[in-house]
């Protein structure tokens, strides 16, 4: 699986709209991963760590701990920064023991024939029992990191799914913007194992549809309503199947005095920005939501 870019990830306002009934595939990723887990789903799955790998290893099924000599150094690192966060009552240091002394040149011919060696400074490292502490915590930190990925990875699954078996469309546009979307391109284009790639930063290139590549020329939507469907078959929120624009649409209808925040209130699952989209569905096909933004001031 390709880790996704944080940077990209991070900076959703950076993200092209959605536009024309098509909907930007980082958005749907967020979609379907809060309708397929909607109480875990946090939004921040894609910017999650690898988990540790090289604190342990195993013999026979068994785990054991690894040496700490025997660990990397960002692996030690980060070990220690998990410490500080999750138990910082645990973290004690110590001069290393295997940290040289610090010995100076004698002259600067010395120096020149490589007779006089010049250690690095003393270092400071966990003690023993802190590593173990700290080893423990990491090991909690992978398990969260895991359930994270594996939801992302679910996602990102039940996407390619939906687009390579016809149920959900997907156009691209170039990574400039200004010009048409594609028409609807090859659903074929997704039988493929693995499309974390494409997840990377939401992008493919057209020409070459089956590179195991990150990125590409042009950005990857997907048909709305399409999303719509596939989410009301799985996601709580929607109860009884109806898409989640129908609803909105619904509600003002039986109750034209419901403004944007009251109808919003019915949906705590809905993240603001998952919300909007269906809120700017349901407004095409009924126009009176876009009068709804704000309740009017009475007059005084």
């Amino acid at each position: 699986m390709v880790m996704s870019d944080s940077k990209f990830w991070a900076n959703e306002d950076d993200w092209f709209d959605d536009a024309y009934g098509y909907v930007f595939l980082a958005r749907a990723l967020k979609a379907a991963g809060k309708a397929l887990h909607p109480a875990e789903w946090t939004g921040t799955e894609p910017l999650t760590r690898e988990p540790l790998s090289d604190l342990w290893f195993v013999v026979g099924g068994r785990k054991f701990l690894q040496p700490r000599s025997s660990v990397s150094g960002p692996s030690v690192a980060e070990v220690r920064r998990l410490l500080l966060i999750y138990a910082p009552e645990k973290l004690e240091e110590q001069l290393s023991t295997n940290a040289p002394r610090l010995q100076p040149l004698r002259t600067a011919r010395d120096a020149s024939r490589g007779s006089a060696t010049v250690y690095g400074t003393p270092r400071m490292e966990l003690t023993d029992q802190s590593w173990i502490d700290g080893v423990e915590v990491a090991a909690r930190e992978n398990e969260r990191r895991q359930a994270a990925l594996d939801r992302y990875a679910g996602a990102q699954k039940f996407l390619k799914e939906a687009i390579r078996d016809g149920k959900l469309k997907f156009v691209l546009l170039p990574l400039r913007g200004g010009q048409p979307f594609s028409p609807p391109m090859p659903a074929e284009w997704w039988n493929v194992k693995d499309v974390s790639n494409r997840f990377y930063k939401c992008q493919m290139d057209p020409g070459k549809p089956d590179s195991p590549h990150i990125g590409g020329d042009r950005w990857i939507f997907v048909d709305g309503g399409d999303l719509e469907k596939l989410l009301a078959s799985i996601s709580p929120v929607v109860g009884s199947g109806m898409p989640i624009s129908r609803q909105i649409a619904d509600m003002k209808i039986k109750d034209p005095s419901l403004v944007r925040g009251d109808i919003a209130k019915r949906f705590p699952g809905l993240s603001e920005r998952e919300f909007d989209m269906h809120w700017k569905r349901a407004a095409e096909a009924l126009p009176d939501l876009k009068k709804a933004g704000r309740p009017r001031k009475s007059l005084q």
